[in-house]
């Protein structure tokens, strides 16, 4: 088995690798309401590195101050998925300070608990209900993201927190490995994943025009969202008799015929849709820059039909 410092080593190498990936998901998120959960995503990585250091710093003799700043680590890592179901506008800011902080306080309730005046708190225990609670908050969070494209990736992400309350759990789930030794294996659970994200991001599908703007938005903002927005153009699609309708997959026509077979008047009325129901997530820049040449809505006079603002 090996020793705490190497353990420790291990953890640092794997949060280094994570700033660089965090710090394109800022770049790439700033035109969409998805650079709240990026932000959130930065402070979670603040919080797993300062447990780090006080690992470093504190030495097997004194855990309770790591105790604290690992759970705090694991709240914290909640929040970007929660802020991903609050990213519409005009609200994202007003989710961020009447939701993801109320739940952060909420869930740190078990650590608090613990300061009963001493200096520093008493050793960190978690019971069955606070677990119970980080694993409500982690499933409906992650569980957002089953069946789109970084639906693997997240499920990692979701494993490391598991990982790094196991030394804290009132349950034996540690007897036979040191803290150490799960909080690296979290660290790398967490590094792999969001470099799979990052991979994945680099080496999307073959897709351009509409099919690019609808999964890339599926993608990055998950299951809730897609579907409200799916809901939103099929209604239209029916009140207006169009032959197209919008798949959780991307396009389909009512006859079977494949999409890329569609008028330009078709695809002007479903780019027009898209432009109205993305509104509030993406600026107007972000659905151009992948539709490239087909932005038929600048182009195709309007036949009167489709959502009008």
């Amino acid at each position: 088995m090996l020793n705490e410092a190497t353990y420790n080593v291990l953890a640092t190498v794997s949060l280094l690798m994570v700033a660089p990936p965090l710090w394109t998901l800022r770049r790439v998120t700033r035109s969409t309401t998805m650079s709240s959960a990026a932000d959130w995503s930065v402070v979670a990585f603040v919080g797993w590195s300062l447990a780090l250091a006080v690992d470093w710093l504190s030495g097997a003799t004194e855990t309770r101050w790591s105790d604290q700043l690992w759970y705090t680590a694991c709240v914290l890592t909640l929040t970007p998925f929660t802020a991903a179901l609050g990213a519409k506008r005009p609200g994202t800011r007003v989710w961020s300070v009447f939701v993801i902080v109320p739940l952060i306080l909420v869930l740190e309730w078990p650590a608090v608990s613990h300061w009963d005046g001493t200096w520093p708190p008493g050793r960190l225990v978690l019971e069955s209900p606070a677990l119970a609670a980080m694993g409500l908050v982690l499933v409906m969070g992650t569980g957002n993201y089953l069946g789109t494209r970084y639906a693997w990736p997240v499920l990692g992400i979701a494993c490391g927190i598991p990982l790094l309350l196991a030394p804290l759990s009132e349950h034996a789930f540690h007897w036979a490995f040191p803290a150490e030794f799960w909080r690296a294996t979290a660290c790398g659970c967490l590094a792999l994943s969001i470099l799979r994200i990052r991979w994945k991001s680099a080496r999307r599908p073959p897709q351009t025009g509409l099919e690019r703007v609808w999964t890339d938005f599926r993608d990055l903002y998950g299951i809730a969202w897609a579907r409200r927005v799916q809901e939103q153009i099929n209604t239209t699609a029916h009140q207006e008799h169009w032959t197209i309708r919008l798949d959780f997959q991307g396009l389909v026509q009512e006859s079977g015929a494949p999409a890329d077979t569609l008028s330009a008047l078709d695809m002007s009325r479903i780019e027009r849709a898209l432009r109205w129901s993305l509104r509030r997530f993406v600026d107007p820049g972000w659905i151009t820059a992948r539709l490239g040449s087909q932005d038929l809505a600048a182009t195709t006079p309007d036949s009167g039909e489709g959502i009008q603002a």
